[in-house]
C-alpha cells in the first residue's frame, strides 16, 4: 500500500520499504482508533468539549511529542476566539488566550479567523504579528504556529484549529492534507455543537417570545414618550414665551433636540430590520474621513453640551480616505457618540481620535462614564440587549444602537469593539475600517 494515509490520488507512487509500510498502517490504524472514539462521543451526545479534547489528543499522538494542538471557537458574537480543547499547553497559556480578539493585526489564529484563510507563521520569533505573546510562546518552548479554519457546511468559518512546534517549521503538502482532516472532524463537532445549542435557544426564544415581545414594547413606548412629552413641555414654554427671545429660543432648541432625538431611534429601527432582511445594501466609494467624522460630531454636539460634556477630538494632519458608504459611517459614529455621551454624567469627558496604520483605520471613541461590566462585555452588540447597570440607573434604551453599529462595520468588511475595565472606569469602542489609499 501507499506508505502515506493522505497521500493525493494524482502523486506518482514512489518506492517504499518495509518499515515505511509498517509505520503507515501503524498510523492508520492509530487514526482509525482515535476517529471512532470521537464519533461515539458524538453519538453518545457527550459535551463538545469531550470530542475536541478526544481530537487534540489523537493529533498530539499522531505527529510527536514535539507538537501541542488546541481548538478555538467564535464566541456568540463573532469578535473573539474562545479556547475550546488543548493538549500540551500550560494553564497559564490557555487564560492568556482565551477570548483574544479577531482582527487583522492578530496573530495567527486571530488573523486566520478575521481572513477567512489559514495562517501559517514558520517562526514567531520572528513573526512581528506574534510580538506581544512572544514572550509566552518561548515560555511554553513555542517557534512555529500553524492556524487552520474550521469551517461550517455553508463555508462561514466557526473557529481554527492550531498546531504549536518546538521548532521552526512549516507544512508540507502531506501535513497540510492530515492537518486538514483534524480541522474537518473539529468542524464537524463545532458545528453540532452550534446546531444543538440553536435549537435550545430557538425552544427557549419560543418559550419567553411573549415576555420578549411585551417587554421590547413597553420599552419602546417609554422611549418614545420621553422625547413626545419634552416637546409638549418645550410647545408650552414657547406660549408662554410670547415675544421674548430667551424663552422661546430655548424652547425652539430643546424642540429640535428632542426631534433628532426621535429620528435617530426611528432610523435605527428601520435600519435594523433592513439588515435583519438582507435589504440594505451600501454605496461604498472612496470617502474623505475627516468631513465625515465632522458631521458626526455636529450631529451630536447638542446633547453634549445640553450635558455640559467635554469632547477632544484628534485626528491625523494628512488627510485620510476609506472605502466605505458615507452615511453609514456618519450613522455609526453617530451611533457610538451618542452612547458615549448617555452614559457619561454631566461635566463628563468624551475623547475621539483615529490611529491608522495604511491598510485599516480605526476610530476610538473613549469616556470617563459609568463603564462596563465583565460579564456584560460579551453582549454589548446583541440586539435589545439589557444591561444590569443600564437597566438600574434608567440609562436603558432599547439596545438597538450598539447592534446597528456592529452590523453596519460587518458589512463593510469591518468590525467594532468595546472595552472597558468595569463598573466605574469609562468606556472604549473602536471601530475598525478599511482604509483606502
Amino acid at each position: 500500500m501507499n506508505p502515506s494515509i493522505l497521500r493525493q490520488v494524482n502523486e506518482p507512487d514512489l518506492p517504499v520499504t518495509p518499515e515505511q509500510q509498517d509505520t503507515a498502517l501503524s498510523r492508520l490504524k492509530l487514526l482509525s482508533e482515535h476517529q471512532k472514539e470521537i464519533l461515539e462521543l458524538a453519538a453518545q451526545d457527550a459535551p463538545v468539549a469531550d470530542g475536541l479534547n478526544a481530537l487534540v489528543r489523537a493529533a498530539q499522538q499522531l505527529r510527536g511529542p514535539d507538537t501541542r494542538a488546541a481548538v478555538f471557537i467564535f464566541d456568540p458574537q463573532g469578535a473573539r476566539l474562545r479556547f475550546a480543547a488543548a493538549t500540551g499547553l500550560s494553564a497559564e497559556y490557555t487564560r492568556a488566550i482565551d477570548g483574544f480578539p479577531v482582527g487583522p493585526t492578530q496573530p495567527s489564529c486571530g488573523q486566520a479567523a478575521y481572513t477567512g484563510n489559514d495562517v501559517i507563521v514558520r517562526d514567531v520569533a520572528t513573526d512581528p504579528l506574534w510580538a506581544p505573546y512572544r514572550e509566552l510562546a518561548e515560555q511554553q518552548d513555542i517557534r512555529a504556529c500553524w492556524s487552520f479554519l474550521l469551517r461550517g457546511p455553508e463555508g462561514n468559518t466557526l473557529g481554527s484549529f492550531a498546531l504549536y512546534h518546538r521548532v521552526a517549521c512549516e507544512p508540507d503538502a502531506e501535513d497540510y492534507a492530515e492537518i486538514r482532516y483534524f480541522a474537518r472532524i473539529a468542524s464537524l463537532l463545532v458545528e453540532r455543537h452550534i446546531v444543538a445549542e440553536n435549537r435550545l435557544l430557538a425552544q427557549q426564544a419560543k418559550h419567553n417570545g411573549d415576555e420578549r415581545k411585551e417587554h421590547y414594547l413597553a420599552v419602546l413606548a417609554h422611549e418614545l414618550r420621553n422625547p413626545l412629552g419634552a416637546l409638549r413641555n418645550a410647545v408650552k414654554l414657547a406660549h408662554l414665551a410670547g415675544d421674548q427671545p430667551l424663552p422661546r429660543d430655548q424652547a425652539l432648541e430643546m424642540m429640535s433636540r428632542q426631534i433628532t432625538q426621535m429620528e435617530w431611534l426611528i432610523e435605527d429601527l428601520i435600519d435594523a430590520n433592513r439588515v435583519a432582511r438582507g435589504e440594505l445594501t451600501l454605496q461604498i466609494q472612496r470617502i474623505a474621513l475627516q468631513p465625515v467624522l465632522e458631521l458626526a460630531l455636529e450631529t451630536v454636539m447638542p446633547q453634549f453640551r445640553n450635558k455640559q460634556q467635554k469632547v477632544s477630538v484628534t485626528l491625523p494632519a494628512q488627510v485620510l480616505y476609506l472605502e466605505a458608504d458615507a452615511p453609514r459611517v456618519v450613522q455609526m459614529v453617530v451611533n457610538l457618540l451618542n452612547n458615549a455621551c448617555k452614559f457619561t454624567d454631566m461635566g463628563g469627558a468624551i475623547a475621539l481620535d483615529v490611529k491608522h496604520d495604511g491598510t485599516w483605520l480605526a476610530i476610538h471613541v473613549r469616556d470617563n462614564g459609568i463603564g462596563i461590566a465583565p460579564e456584560d462585555q460579551d453582549s454589548m452588540f446583541t440586539m435589545f440587549a439589557q444591561h444590569g447597570l443600564d437597566t438600574r440607573s434608567g440609562l436603558a434604551g432599547l439596545g438597538i444602537g450598539l447592534a446597528l453599529v456592529q452590523d453596519l462595520a460587518l458589512l463593510h468588511g469591518g468590525r467594532i469593539e468595546a472595552r472597558s475595565d468595569g463598573i466605574g472606569q469609562g468606556s472604549e469602542f473602536v471601530l475598525t475600517l478599511r482604509q483606502a489609499a
